[in-house]
């Protein structure tokens, strides 16, 4: 952990899939190269909408294999859903599920080795991350990006926007690995006396903080939300983030 954190008696914790970034387009294309392999025509959103409706669900990128399964299967949306959630409740992954996010991140490589630029360009900022920007930039020390995505995709996508984070800023798909695939297990490794704002677009993730006391969690509904939400909460979000930050002296 980095040591400045542990003199911080309160911290901002955000997700960045789905928060900073909607990213959902740039996995879909990676995902789908991944799955058909050799046999993939030129990148197509024929079933990017289908791909929608189950993304909010998916939690690792060992996860889309069975996206693609499912979604090559043409099914109605209602019978999709239902399918995947089935599946994805009692399922655990195997070789073919590890062997295909080894290829997912080969094909991602690839895609960034071959024009770095078109691979930033899928991934599109949120209005969030545009009223923070200046913040993140100003005030790093009193953030923490928490998610599942690779940390190096992470600092290359924040550089790209001109916020210059080192790696102690994020913790990565590595450190969501090593603490059992839980964020709580990743913000009970802070000190217990700090307060946390938490936010993230995952229902999941946020009910699994539920026993940390000193955690505050917010939905973040313009995002990858299981839920229907018929208002977008940004301007909500971004007012309480700045109330935390008035609390620690932090210009906004």
């Amino acid at each position: 952990m980095n040591l400045e954190l542990n003199r911080i008696q309160a911290l901002i914790c955000l997700d960045f899939d789905g928060v900073l970034f909607d990213t959902a387009k740039e996995a879909y294309i990676m995902a789908r190269e991944a799955y058909f392999g050799d046999i993939a025509d030129q990148p197509t959103l024929d079933s990017y909408e289908q791909f929608l409706l189950l993304r909010p669900f998916v939690l690792s990128a060992w996860q889309y294999r069975l996206v693609f399964e499912l979604i090559s299967s043409e099914m109605d949306n209602a019978v999709l859903l239902q399918k995947y959630r089935e599946k994805s409740i009692v399922y655990k992954p195997q070789t073919i599920d590890r062997d295909f996010e080894q290829n997912f991140n080969r094909v991602r490589d690839g895609a960034i080795k071959q024009d770095k630029k078109a691979w930033l360009r899928l991934h599109e900022p949120y209005s969030f991350f545009e009223k923070i920007k200046s913040t993140l930039i100003e005030c790093p020390q009193y953030f923490q990006i928490v998610s599942t995505k690779g940390k190096r995709f992470i600092l290359e996508l924040l550089i790209s926007h001109n916020v210059p984070w080192g790696r102690d800023q994020v913790w990565g798909r590595d450190e969501f690995e090593k603490c059992g695939q839980s964020k709580a297990a990743i913000l009970e490794s802070y000190a217990s006396a700090k307060d946390i704002l938490f936010i993230d677009d995952s229902e999941q993730h946020l009910n699994e903080l539920n026993h940390l006391d000193n955690v505050e969690c917010i939905l973040a509904n313009w995002g990858y939300t299981e839920g229907t939400y018929t208002e977008d909460n940004t301007d909500f979000v971004v007012l309480k983030v700045k109330k935390y930050l008035d609390r620690l002296h932090c210009s906004y």
